[in-house]
């Protein structure tokens, strides 16, 4: 098994990506070239916080930027984390609209949408930040809730995009769209 999948098997972080979900094992395959890189990765939908957990110790030299619309469910000890590290952002905002986006002026290695799994969200997530993905990095939706939604999501996905789902434990919501950033020209 991979590092992701090992780190969630020992601390969990009350993240669901290895729980209800079959997530840490796709990720470990995705991201295991990235391990002991400096990236960037932007997680929008963090709920008690355990993926600022997870994320931080996989990539210990990766710089983080989270957004959730609330941080309501994050407990005092992950908060106190958060404000320690020089590497982490976390920006209390709907992250669904330009205004937030705008603020944020990185690139990204990995994007991961966690938020409220709406079509309207997902459309709103490939308009906003697929031009904040680097080349060769991820674009990635949690809980594909509908393959049906394709159709439309695809309208806003570039070219220069791959297209990947993984449908983990074939339940309706484990599924992941995985973009990846193939550009070799970012004038597209």
């Amino acid at each position: 098994m991979g590092l992701i999948f090992e780190i969630l098997k020992k601390n969990n972080f009350d993240t669901d990506k290895n729980t209800n979900h079959s997530y840490a094992l796709i990720y470990d395959d995705l991201f295991e070239n990235l391990f002991d890189k400096e990236i960037k990765l932007l997680e929008i939908g963090i709920d008690k916080g355990g993926s600022i957990q997870l994320w931080q110790e996989v990539f210990p030299k990766g710089k983080f930027t989270f957004i959730d619309i609330t941080d309501k469910n994050i407990p005092e000890q992950i908060r106190k984390k958060i404000d320690e590290k020089q590497n982490c952002i976390f920006i209390i905002e709907n992250a669904y609209i330009e205004n937030t986006s705008n603020k944020i002026v990185d690139t990204f290695d990995i994007i991961i949408d966690d938020g409220p799994h709406t079509l309207n969200s997902f459309i709103a997530l490939l308009n906003l930040y697929l031009p904040k993905v680097k080349i060769n990095g991820y674009l990635i939706i949690e809980d594909l809730i509908d393959l049906s939604w394709m159709d439309e999501l695809k309208k806003h996905i570039p070219s220069n995009f791959s297209i990947d789902i993984y449908n983990g434990l074939n339940t309706i919501d484990d599924r992941l769209l995985i973009l990846k950033n193939k550009n070799l020209d970012k004038t597209k």
